[in-house]
Parts: C-alpha cells; structure tokens; sequence
C-alpha cells in the first residue's frame, strides 16, 4: 500500500461487520492463496450476490484491481490508525523481525522467565514491625 503505508508501520485494525465496508475503505484480509499471509489494499467495489458479500480490492500502487474476489471471511478488519515505522515502537517491530532481532526477543523472554521464577523461589525476609515500638 506504498505510499500511504510503509513496510514497517503498524496498522491498528477493528473488526467490523461487511455491510459496514464501504468503497474506499482499507482492508486487511488473508492472501486468498497463501491464507497466513496479510494483504492491506483498498476497496474499490463491493459486490452482493445472493446475500453474500465480497470486495474487490486494489493497491493504492498497483495499476490493476487484484484479481480475485475477497470473501468476507478472509477480512480480518479495517484499518483505522497507523504508527510509522520511524516511530521508536515501528522500528523496534521491524528489527525483531530479523533473525538477529528474533534471538535477542527469545533470549529477553528467557531472562525474565528467570528472573522471575528467582523472586518466586528466593526466601521472604520476615518485615519488622517498627509501629509499636515504645521509646524509652
């Protein structure tokens, strides 16, 4: 969706009902060929047959519409904010992305595992009461 998204930017979506998607209306929806795969183009129609409803789709740097219909069980939501990825928090996503950013995350993840299950384990100091102590 270059230029109005970046690799890198974090989309925030709302899951909404079909009827409610409109021409226009950026989409998230799963690759109608490779189902784990996220897409994010606009709508450029919306198509009703028998009750059903499905969209047809397009990037904003595509010359062409996509050539496949999008059902509406592959819409996962519509995008409503975007973070850019030269926000600390998009620049953060994109290196924990690469591999080396995947074992620093898994090695964090480890450490506070660790250092929880410490302070769980580590024996409780008995606390002192010191409010009803007399001064002589």
């Amino acid at each position: 969706m270059i230029p109005t998204y970046l690799d890198g930017d974090l989309l925030v979506l709302r899951g909404v009902p079909p009827e409610t998607i409109s021409v226009g209306t950026v989409i998230v929806f799963h690759s109608p060929n490779e189902y784990d795969r996220f897409i994010v183009h606009r709508v450029k129609e919306r198509i009703e047959n028998n009750g059903l409803i499905s969209f047809i789709t397009k990037g904003d740097n595509n010359w062409t519409v996509d050539p496949w219909n999008v059902p509406t069980q592959n819409v996962v939501g519509i995008v409503i904010y975007r973070i850019p990825a030269v926000a600390p928090i998009g620049r953060l996503l994109l290196a924990m992305q690469s591999p080396a950013g995947r074992i620093v995350s898994g090695a964090l993840i480890v450490l506070i595992i660790v250092v929880d299950l410490y302070h769980e384990n580590k024996p409780k100091q008995p606390k002192t009461d010191t409010t009803n102590q007399r001064l002589e």
